[in-house]
This record gives structure tokens, sequence and C-alpha cells, in this order.
């Protein structure tokens, strides 16, 4: 006769446990690693232009199945390519990373100035997005000439009466020196007439008390 054996209620509960959880374990990175697979989505910020044409600006790659961000082991070459009318160029296949996952910056110098469409394209995850962008031309440096390239430069001044008083930088009028010396003149004349008469006073003043 053949004896038969029961596995406890207990045991055959914790078996399935661990297998449940096993199979998590194992499903769990495959569905995370299919989610970040797929196509990306950037977004793109406020450029800022810079001295000459330099432009920077900064994008945000994710994935769109999770949402997550692309770190820059996960991410491929991106290329940023101006586009103006019929003109284009690639001006730059690299990206900087930046200090938030997923985060970039994109530095590119502009190939004249005027309105340029920006387009940003990833090719893992394969993504595409653009920014319009206006740079206008640097205004021209100011020239100076000197007296060796073109010659000096002589400045004629007139000056109506009058002589430079020597270190002192001003104008000194000699115009009305003798305008200025008759009224001397009349005032001394006067003083003396005035003494003469005073003295005549006296003296005949004294003769009279002899007298």
């Amino acid at each position: 006769m053949k004896s038969t054996r029961t596995v406890p209620a207990g045991t055959a509960r914790r078996v399935g446990a661990a297998l449940a959880v096993l199979v998590v374990v194992l499903l769990v990175p495959a569905g995370a690693a299919q989610a970040h697979g797929g196509e990306g989505a950037i977004e793109v910020g406020e450029p800022e232009v810079g001295p000459g044409l330099e432009v920077t600006f900064p994008v945000r790659i994710t994935y769109v199945a999770d949402g997550h961000a692309v770190e820059p082991e996960e991410l491929g070459p991106v290329t940023v390519e101006a586009v103006a009318g019929g003109d284009s160029a690639v001006l730059s296949d690299t990206l900087e990373p930046g200090d938030a996952p997923g985060v970039y910056t994109a530095r590119v110098e502009l190939p004249a100035a005027g309105t340029w469409n920006l387009a940003v394209v990833s090719t893992e995850p394969p993504a595409t997005a653009s920014v319009q962008v206006t740079a206008e031309a640097a205004a021209p440096a100011e020239t100076t000439t000197t007296a060796g390239e073109e010659g000096p430069t002589t400045t004629s001044v007139n000056v109506p009466s009058g002589t430079a008083e020597e270190g002192s930088g001003q104008i000194v009028d000699q115009s009305d020196e003798g305008s200025d010396a008759a009224p001397i003149v009349v005032a001394m004349v006067a003083c003396l007439a005035v003494a003469v008469a005073a003295y005549l006073l006296i003296r005949r003043a004294r003769a009279r008390d002899a007298a």
C-alpha cells in the first residue's frame, strides 16, 4: 500500500508567494525597458542671444510612453539645424548635459544675422522640436583718426583783442588800458590843484596877519 504525503497549507502559501515575487522581479525590468523605448519628446526653452551671433537655449528630452527623462547614456546624437528661407546649416551635433534629469543645453552660432528657425532633431529616442530666434547684426565699430594717419587737424581761433597770458591759459584783455588810466590822471591833477589853492590861501592869510 502506497503512502501519500500532504504538503502543509502554510508551506504551500509560502511557496506560492515566493513564486509570485519571482515573477514580478523578472517581469518589471522587462516592462520598464519596454516603456523606455519608442518615441521621445523635446521641449525647447527660451533662446538667449549673446555676443555676436551666439545663441543658447535649454532642451528637455523625455520618453513619450512613461514621461521619464532621457539620461545622457540613453541619448543618441542630437543635431541643431538652422533654417531661414532656402538656406539651412547644421550648427551642432552635441548637447551639454544640464543640472536636472533630461535637461540639456544647446549652444550654437548662427550663420548670419536675421530670423532663423532652429530645428532640434534627436535620433534616439526619435524626436523633433523647433524654436524661432532673431539675431541683429552687430553695430560697426567706431573709428578714430589720429594725427599720424591723415595729418594733424589745425583749428584757428580768432581773438578780437587781447593776448594770452603766459602760463595762465587765459586771455587777458588789453584794449581798455588807456581808458582806465585817464580817470587816475584827472584825479591826480585835481588833488594837485586843491593843494596849490590851499597853499595860496594859507599864505595870504599869514600876510594879512603880519600887516
